[in-house]
């Protein structure tokens, strides 16, 4: 059975016949007759098409539609980490210094902690602790979720006390950023909760614009900041100075707010 983009281009190429035959005939014609039916074939292509796409079977979306709540938190949150096992979703509010826990289900908020400044957050790959970033302290958090009893951590090797993102690269062993933006020097840090050793890492550079963090935990950890030099890194987890082994060309990717890898 043909399908409605074969039949366009079949009728499609009978008309740029048509066309080429009206073409022949200019010099008797005239021009002005020439204009009036070439663009009577565009028309009739148009009409064509919007035939075909009417003719064309109609398409299942009643699996795709998504049902969807909107949640008055009080701000706009900094970052979201989706709990699936308890069926939670946590918000950062870095402006009111709050963590609000709400129900996936329902949309409604569970309860609000507080936290000085929290800004990005992740969630640990076997779901123990949420990690979370806090913006006014030049430290992180980790946080037991099965009684939010919580560790903090001052990292003196960051450079900058405004902690922006926080990512779990191996067990007890997270990534963190700070965002200084153009007022100030910022570096990517290594911290273990295992060994309370923190490094800089990526090649110490300076990384200072609103980085955030992906990583798929065994290969690659990526950064995307807000400005050039460079916006987009990739860092080698194999290796243990985790050096930047790819990073975008200059201006190629012009401010990375959110990253996330697709699942393969």
């Amino acid at each position: 059975m043909s399908t409605p983009s074969s039949s366009i281009v079949a009728r499609f190429g009978s008309l740029i016949d048509a066309r080429k035959v009206e073409t022949r005939t200019d010099a008797v014609v005239g021009r002005k007759s020439v204009v009036w039916r070439r663009f009577a074939v565009v028309l009739v292509l148009l009409l064509v098409v919007v035939a075909d796409v009417r003719a064309a079977p109609p398409i299942d979306a009643s699996d795709k539609v998504v049902d969807s709540t909107v949640i008055a938190l009080g701000e706009r949150p900094n970052d979201i980490v989706v709990d699936s096992d308890r069926g939670l979703v946590y918000a950062s509010l870095t402006q009111s210094d709050e963590i609000v826990e709400v129900d996936a289900d329902t949309g409604a908020i569970r309860t609000r902690r507080f936290f000085d400044g929290p800004a990005g957050m992740d969630m640990s790959e076997d779901g123990t602790y949420l990690y979370v970033s806090l913006n006014s302290s030049t430290g992180i958090a980790r946080i037991a979720l099965s009684d939010w009893s919580s560790t903090q951590v001052t990292l003196t090797e960051l450079g900058d006390s405004r902690t922006w993102d926080v990512v779990e690269i191996a067990p007890s062993v997270v990534l963190v950023s700070a965002n200084p933006g153009s007022g100030g020097f910022a570096y990517i840090v290594r911290y273990s909760f295992a060994t309370t050793a923190q490094d800089r890492v990526a090649d110490n550079s300076i990384i200072r614009a609103g980085p955030r963090f992906a990583t798929d935990r065994t290969s690659y950890a990526y950064i995307g900041a807000g400005f050039s030099p460079n916006s987009l890194y990739q860092l080698d987890l194999d290796d243990p100075a985790l050096p930047i082994v790819d990073e975008d060309p200059h201006g190629g990717v012009g401010g990375s707010q959110v990253l996330a890898l697709a699942p393969d």
